[in-house]
């Protein structure tokens, strides 16, 4: 295989993992910048408005433990197509959301969608790069989730604002299904070579087999667990600060939303940093770079605290950025680790029950931070609270040992040779 062919294949690769992520985080990101809309539209609370987050993950969580072995035994390209356009497909009966009853019912299975598609993507990187270099390209594919919420953040305010929000639900429904049929055509399958794909496993080990394999390993478990911690403030900002903003800053809706589109940004900028520094400076070590993403997280938690309706706008920037890049950017790290703890024949099943490991924080995170916030009044000690848990998570990144097998070690060496 030429270096051209090489490029070429792995240009398709990047592209066709990132698309989907992008869509249906694109859905999943439209509760925080709709949040002002939802409750004065269906009289809801705060708590219930992370409840439709919580759901969702409910949602992958309910089949993120078959999820990853359908796609280890069915292969990768179907759900490239299938996660954005059935993503697109359910977002579109918004159109005639008329309770709150029936729009958690729709985040339930949107939640279901989503579910496939980190095992899909992860698969597909693990397959297609070798272990130093992996870390950056995982970083790149797992940016699809910041931009799609960067998306909606910019987008679905002023949609609403002008013509509603159910239309802004029905504009990101069809960029999904536009998403999912590109995809398609991405990623496949050739004969000479030039596209790298796989077709399934060939079914030696039962799928229990392989979830007790994964139970055993320790320290596949111990970072399934710390990533839902990490998480609870990705999914907190997702679904508070432009809620947070509007009602504690006095900001616009709009501005808001640009404040949140920046945080995403820092986001991107934290996945590929991640990505980047475990590669080239920790010689593809993981765990390091984790404990840095995890005490900057702390550090910005921390500083939400002191931000008053007299902070001056770029301190505010600078210190949701702070927490935006370092948790989303350890996502994306932890995602890597997870599946390279576990090996290549593993890394759509532990991708799917990290995942379902993990979810404890997403789904109990966000409707504990607005109901913390009901009670109160206030949002000061949901934030302290939230810093604390996540210090306290960290620490036990002291106690994760990376390894790596015989088999995979020559298998990256094939890789690389060729």
């Amino acid at each position: 295989m030429t270096k051209s062919m090489v490029f070429k294949s792995n240009f398709r690769i990047l592209i066709a993992t990132f698309l989907p992520h992008l869509a249906v985080c694109l859905v999943m990101g439209a509760v925080g910048p709709l949040a002002p809309f939802l409750q004065e539209a269906m009289g809801i609370s705060r708590a219930q408005i992370g409840l439709l987050t919580a759901v969702h993950s409910f949602g992958w969580v309910v089949l993120a433990l078959v999820a990853g072995g359908i796609v280890e035994r069915s292969g990768i390209r179907p759900w490239l197509l299938l996660c954005p356009a059935l993503s697109g497909l359910f977002t579109m009966f918004f159109l005639g959301v008329s309770s709150y009853f029936q729009a958690v019912l729709l985040f339930l299975i949107l939640g279901f969608v989503f579910s496939f598609v980190n095992p899909a993507t992860t698969k597909a990187i693990i397959l297609g790069f070798p272990r130093v270099g992996r870390g950056t390209f995982v970083a790149i594919k797992q940016t699809g989730a910041p931009t799609g919420i960067f998306l909606a953040s910019v987008t679905l305010p002023p949609i609403a604002v002008s013509i509603g929000w159910k239309w802004g639900m029905v504009f990101i429904a069809a960029v999904n299904i536009g998403i999912g049929i590109c995809c398609w055509f991405l990623y496949f399958e050739k004969s000479n070579g030039e596209v790298i794909v796989e077709k399934g496993q060939n079914g030696r080990n039962s799928f229990t087999e392989d979830l007790s394999k994964l139970l055993r390993n320790t320290n596949f478990m111990l970072i399934s667990f710390l990533q839902g911690a990490i998480q609870i403030s990705q999914f907190v900002i997702n679904a508070y600060l432009i809620l947070y903003l509007v009602e504690s800053l006095g900001y616009s809706m709009v501005y808001a939303g640009f404040v949140m589109a920046l945080t995403q940004v820092s986001g991107i900028v934290g996945r590929i940093f991640c990505g980047l520094m475990s590669d080239f400076m920790f010689g593809g070590e993981r765990v390091p770079i984790l404990k840095l993403a995890g005490f900057i997280t702390v550090a910005g938690l921390f500083g939400m605290t002191f931000i008053s309706n007299n902070t001056p706008v770029w301190i505010v920037c600078v210190v949701t950025s702070m927490v935006g890049a370092a948790s989303i950017g350890f996502t994306g790290t932890s995602i890597l680790l997870r599946a390279e703890l576990t090996g290549k024949n593993l890394a759509a099943t532990s991708t799917g029950m990290g995942m379902a490991i993990g979810a404890w924080g997403v789904i109990l995170g966000p409707p504990a931070f607005g109901y913390i916030v009901d009670v109160t009044h206030s949002y000061v000690f949901a934030w302290q609270l939230l810093s604390v848990v996540t210090l306290a998570s960290i620490v036990l990144l002291w106690f994760i040992r990376e390894q790596n097998s015989e088999s995979e070690i020559a298998e990256e060496t094939v890789a690389t040779e060729n």
